[in-house]
């Protein structure tokens, strides 16, 4: 194997190779499979922040679409592909309700604890995507963030405000989820027209430095106007809301968080000492031998036979011609 490593695609076909060998014990199996789902599933990217702090904005400005219409009030929202749009509703007494089509508004109607959504969009891909919806109880926001964690590879926290409270929230963000996390500071437009945004972002930056890679002013409304009813984007509008900086941070970690996956692959391939040549030349081998053997057999005709075979074969000719 090459010493380098090799792109995020081999290490996956090879990671693969490996586990399907059967050369490998339970132990070892489990940890390759882990690695193996973190290189084929898409990213998890949770929205964090208080109750109006413009997360359902952000999340459709993401999404590419309207999938939260203004005023519609939804629970913690989890996002995944799926080639027909369904909506898993989690209810209050557990019971569990299952909606064809994942109209927003029939989904608000049950009123659920929790919903899983699954929509044919190119976005939900690569990055899949959850709302995490609390109260503004602080012990219910922190139990939330605990439990989201557990969930997420990329973090934003939706913010209008920069206090002390807002600090002690992101204090408890685990170390690894710090170290990809961004704090958006949504409504911008409304902050500078207020006069509030720039003292906002000084703030923020300061407070936030030790939570998160970076603070990144958002006009989300401004962002969402970008897109054009054609599927077009005004990328000037897009660059000037604060909507290029934010994707394109985005991005990064997505293309980060992948290469990692793939250097784990490699370095596990190294562990294991594999050759994925080798393993593959075995299999082919397996294929082959499983294959049921055609016999030849040889036979001798006498003269008589013969005469016949060729007066067949030129009586079919002339058909031909």
């Amino acid at each position: 194997m090459n010493a380098q490593g090799v792109v995020a695609k081999d290490s996956q076909e090879n990671l693969a190779l490996a586990l399907g060998s059967g050369q490998l014990s339970d132990a070892l199996t489990k940890q390759g499979q882990a690695i193996l789902d973190r290189l084929k599933d898409p990213l998890r990217l949770s929205i964090l922040g208080a109750p109006g702090s413009g997360k359902s904005t952000l999340m459709n400005l993401l999404l590419g679409t309207n999938v939260i219409p203004e005023g519609v009030r939804l629970p913690t929202l989890s996002l995944t592909y799926g080639e027909q749009p369904t909506a898993k509703c989690v209810l209050p007494n557990g019971e569990k309700k299952v909606l064809a089509g994942a109209d927003p508004y029939a989904i608000a109607s049950l009123k659920p604890a929790f919903v899983e959504l699954a929509l044919p969009l190119p976005s939900l891909r690569k990055l899949s995507m959850m709302e995490v919806v609390t109260g503004e109880d602080m012990n219910d926001q922190a139990r939330a963030i605990n439990w989201a964690s557990k969930r997420t590879d990329i973090a934003l926290w939706s913010t209008v405000t920069c206090d002390i409270l807002d600090e002690r929230l992101w204090a408890s963000l685990p170390d690894k989820i710090q170290e990809h996390s961004f704090l958006v500071l949504t409504k911008a437009d409304a902050l500078g027209a207020a006069g509030r945004l720039g003292t906002l972002k000084e703030n923020a930056d300061i407070m936030g430095a030790p939570y998160f890679r970076k603070v990144l002013p958002l006009a989300t409304k401004v962002a969402l106007s970008a897109r054009k009813p054609d599927g077009t984007v005004d990328k000037s509008i897009m660059r000037s809301s604060g909507g290029v900086a934010l994707i394109s941070a985005i991005l990064q970690e997505v293309e980060t968080g992948k290469r990692a996956a793939a250097d784990a692959a490699d370095n596990f391939l190294r562990q294991i000492d594999f050759d994925p040549e080798e393993a593959a030349a075995k299999q082919a081998e397996k294929l082959m031998a499983a294959k049921p053997k055609t016999e030849v057999k040889t036979v001798i005709l006498d003269e008589a036979q013969a005469e016949e075979a060729r007066a067949l074969a030129e009586k079919m000719l002339k058909k031909v011609e």
